[in-house]
């Protein structure tokens, strides 16, 4: 009795195994086995063929994208993939949306660490190769997901970086047309106008819609001092200061307006405001250097530009040594100390 009722029931389970089996292409369910056995090249033989004979079978595409390209990383191809799926059954539409979102993710991260890589580099050709890669991920980000507002930011950064206007321009325009305005892209966006006329002029229009984007307010600052406009310039800066006093960037920018329209005390007092708060920032240690030079403080711009070397030389950076000895060696040579003066002269050609 015993032995009959397991024969019943071997019975009923091989023809379950037949219905299930029997409504599926007979490539499928090799695939399947394939993959349990983690044997991905079979599988994807057996899928491939599927695809050639039944190419409205929507979960051959499913499995191919979830199964094969997207875990081998040919993520463009696993999204082409789970979209015919979706395109065939809707019913996909969930589960292809979330593998899509991991694909969107893998690009998106790879695109990131590739990005600050690039700014930490020491030498422009390996920045630049890195930018590229990292340009080329976020495009592919996008063709994922083109609502991103990072991945806008990420790729109009990195043609920025590489000084490629007609691509920033492309990738802002577009971003401006899915409703995105983020104020690194439209920064960026406008620093790539030929004209400060046009500049000024898109700036005015974007900040009547976004009148608190700050970091644009400060490229309208940029564009007046293109324009030789200083005291506009100045009266701009100044008024954004009263909303913002503790802007650094702001400070450093009024600094420079100060220095182009021959206020060095004045542009000395600032970088001054700004040290206090980034006592060790090599940007304005050269900054106040050269404002004293001009001003011919000669004494304190050689305190400053040893402090902007020494800054350089404990990080191990190379850029931006030429003109801490530049400074350095002429400040000297002013001071009456002409031997100094000529060996600090050879290191600014070296490092020039």
């Amino acid at each position: 009795m015993k032995i009959n009722r397991i024969l019943v029931l071997l019975s009923v389970f091989v023809v379950a195994l037949f219905l299930l089996t029997s409504c599926q292409p007979p490539e499928i369910t090799s695939a399947k086995v394939y993959f349990q056995q983690d044997n991905i090249e079979k599988a994807k033989e057996q899928l491939e063929i599927a695809k050639e004979k039944y190419p409205d079978n929507p979960e051959v595409y499913y499995l191919l994208a979830s199964k094969v390209y997207g875990p081998q990383g040919e993520l463009n191809k696993a999204s082409k993939y789970l979209d015919k799926a979706v395109e065939l059954s809707p019913e996909y539409k969930d589960e292809a949306t979330q593998f899509k979102r991991k694909i969107w993710a893998n690009y998106q991260n790879r695109a990131v660490k590739k990005f600050n890589d690039a700014l930490d580099a020491i030498f422009p050709e390996v920045k630049d190769s890195l930018l590229q890669v990292a340009a080329g991920d976020f495009e592919k980000a996008l063709e994922i997901s083109d609502t991103s507002k990072s991945t806008y930011t990420g790729v109009v950064q990195c043609y920025y970086q590489m000084g490629d206007s007609a691509a920033v321009q492309k990738y802002a325009n577009q971003a401006m047309n899915k409703g995105i305005f983020d104020e690194n892209i439209l920064t960026a966006y406008t620093a790539t106008f030929d004209s400060p006329d046009a500049a000024l002029a898109e700036i005015n229009s974007i900040l009547e819609e976004h009148p608190d984007f700050m970091q644009l307010k400060l490229q309208k600052v940029t564009f007046l001092v293109k324009q030789e406009r200083y005291e506009d310039a100045l009266e701009l800066g100044q008024k954004l200061l009263e909303e913002d006093p503790d802007n650094k960037n702001l400070r450093f920018l009024l600094a420079q307006v100060h220095m182009r329209n021959g206020n060095i005390e004045q542009a000395t007092q600032e970088y001054q405001r700004v040290l206090k708060q980034n006592p060790d920032d090599p940007a304005v240690l050269v900054r106040i250097a050269q404002a004293y030079f001009e001003s011919e403080n000669y004494g304190k711009a050689e305190e400053y530009s040893r402090r902007y070397i020494n800054r350089l030389e404990e990080n191990d950076q190379i850029q931006g040594l030429g003109i801490g000895y530049e400074i350095l060696w002429k400040s000297l040579f002013n001071l009456g100390e002409k031997d100094e003066a000529m060996e600090m002269r050879k290191k600014a050609q070296e490092y020039r």
